[in-house]
């Protein structure tokens, strides 16, 4: 899930545009031109939220899309959606589930604070190593080597 909070004078629209896979080798799904080859629909929506069904040839997954405050999301094109704030300040969440729409209902703020706890925890109780103080030529080389493993 991802969240934000945007303030903004203009209103801005959020847009949510889905690529088709590009087959390469560590493929970052970033073929914008091949629209023919999958579909994004509107499975459900309502004045707070969407659920968006996404469809690539044998995989099926959902985004849901739910906003605080008001706004209008409209379809732009095939595979791309704008949602557009009617207020200088919004804020959104947008969780990808690959079975079923997720029913969980976290307000940006939720996801924001859960994110920062994890991060501390994360950074506090997790390790690092850092050879950068050691003097022998070989330090850099090792804690290369320990970060990859």
């Amino acid at each position: 899930m991802i969240a934000a909070r945007i303030t903004s004078r203009v209103q801005a629209g959020i847009n949510f545009r889905f690529p088709y896979p590009t087959g390469g080798h560590a493929d970052d799904a970033c073929n914008w031109e091949a629209d023919d080859k999958h579909t994004t629909t509107i499975h459900s929506q309502d004045d707070q939220s969407v659920v968006l069904k996404r469809q690539l040839d044998d995989t099926e997954y959902y985004v849901t899309i739910r906003w605080e405050g008001s706004a209008r999301l409209s379809e732009k094109s095939k595979n791309y959606f704008v949602l557009k704030p009617e207020a200088d300040t919004f804020a959104f969440t947008c969780a990808f589930n690959p079975s079923a729409p997720t029913t969980e209902t976290i307000t940006a703020e939720e996801t924001q604070l859960a994110a920062a706890t994890y991060w501390t925890s994360f950074w506090k109780d997790g390790a690092a190593v850092d050879f950068s103080k050691c003097t022998d030529p070989r330090a850099k080389e090792l804690e290369r080597r320990v970060v990859l493993s």
